[in-house]
Formats: structure tokens, sequence, C-alpha cells
């Protein structure tokens, strides 16, 4: 558990993990000396949504008790709890440190203690004994931020209800919209349209009063604006898909 949560922590690279690091004898000369043989094991979209995910556990979720050790520090990790009480777990990292916490018995008996209330405090007890350093992994190229409907993935609006704020791989964008976010959307372009048909007919009425010539396809009145929006968005629809002109807006 701890290898894999080691994962995670270094941004998705590898390292056996090792209970005896060096041997040395009485005059400190290094006897024997663990090797490194670190490698990438997780894609960094990847390791970076899942470091996202674990730090959501702790800011807003069943783990919220590590936040006594500083919220700046923007720890991650998750609870674990297995059938009938049986085992607590919390395996969580910090910037410099790792560490998992198991709470059962040997005879494998329920223990009434779930991650959060049983492995968790002996978590947050050790490491507050440690200097710890914020988990500040980078951005990698390939994420996007979108606002998803929550549960669904649906691309969404700030203005909708359940949505989220949340990284998305640019290779796995989602395709579908919410309900509420359509609509949103189509009125936004509706009202775009008829704005942009009102400006269009000022500026013809403009010129006819100036004695100009109006080019053509430009021949657009002020008045029923919002008829001729309807003909032009069914254009526009025709043309493109609602995705590739929406993606940007969502």
């Amino acid at each position: 558990m701890l290898g894999i949560y080691q994962v995670f922590a270094t941004g998705g690279f590898r390292t056996p993990i090792h209970s005896i690091r060096t041997v040395i004898d009485d005059r400190g000369r290094i006897l024997q000396r663990t090797g490194l043989n670190t490698q990438r094991s997780i894609p960094p979209e990847t390791n970076f949504l899942t470091n996202y995910a674990l730090q959501q556990v702790v800011s807003n979720g069943t783990a919220r008790r590590a936040q006594s050790l500083g919220s700046n520090l923007n720890l991650a990790g998750k609870t674990g709890t297995t059938n009938d009480y049986r085992d607590a777990w919390f395996a969580g990292y910090s910037g410099n440190y790792v560490s998992v916490v198991w709470v059962g018995r040997d005879d494998n008996k329920p223990i009434g203690l779930s991650g959060g209330t049983g492995a968790l405090p002996v978590w947050v007890d050790y490491m507050k004994r440690l200097k710890l350093t914020p988990v500040a992994l980078p951005e990698p190229e390939g994420i996007e931020w979108l606002w998803l409907e929550n549960n669904s993935g649906k691309l969404s609006n700030e203005r909708c209800a359940n949505a989220r704020y949340l990284p998305v791989m640019s290779a796995h964008l989602p395709e579908e919209a919410s309900s509420c976010a359509l609509s949103l959307y189509q009125q936004d372009r509706a009202r775009e349209q008829i704005q942009f048909q009102n400006q269009q007919g000022d500026i013809n009425q403009q010129r006819r009063r100036e004695g100009l010539e109006i080019p053509n396809g430009e021949a657009v009145e002020s008045e029923g604006a919002e008829g001729s929006s309807e003909q032009s968005e069914g254009d526009e629809d025709r043309a493109d898909t609602w995705y590739d002109r929406a993606v940007e807006w969502f």
C-alpha cells in the first residue's frame, strides 16, 4: 500500500520500497546501499487527476480531520474500511512524506472503527511530528479545466446546479452536455445573434442616411431581428455541430 501511494506522491514515478536503506560498519563506512531504480509507472495526466481526487478527500471528504495539520499543505489521501469494520486504513502524503496506517485485530474480528475514526487519527498524530511541505505537483500538458455536471460527468456551466469545476484529460473530453447547460447555451447564442442583428441593422440604417451602399449579405434591419436570428442560428447548426462551437463556452 505504501508503494502504491508513493507513486501518486511523486507524480507517477515508482521507486521500490525498502525497509533497510543502508548498512554501515562501526566506522560509518557504507557496506551496502539500496539502489534507486525509479521509473514512471503512471502517465502524468492520470496521476494529476488521481492526486486531485485524493486532495478532495482531505479538503471535502472523509479525511477532513487531516486539515488540522495545515490547510495550506494541500494534503492528499484516502480512508478505507473493510466489511463489518474489520480493518481501518488511511494512506496519505504531504509534499515530502508518505505514510500508511492500518488498524485492526490479529484474529480479524470487527473493531467497530472506520478509516476516518480509527486509522486517520493515528496518521494525523504521526504526521504532526514531522516537518511537512505542501503537495505541489505541477499540472502537466493535456489537462483542461471544465464545468461538469456532478455524477453524470456531462459538460455543464457554472450557473447550473450541481456543476463542479474539474480537471479533465484533453484526449477524453466529454461529448455530451447537461440539459441545463444546453438550455443556457442556446439562450446565450440566441441573445448574441439578436444583438448582432440589431447592431447590423443600425449600421445599415446609418449607411442609408449617409447615402452609402450596403454590401450584399448585410441587408439586415433592426426590426424583426429576433425572427432573423432563428434562421441564422439554424444555418449555423447545419454548418457545425453544437459541440464544435460550444466547447470553449462550457
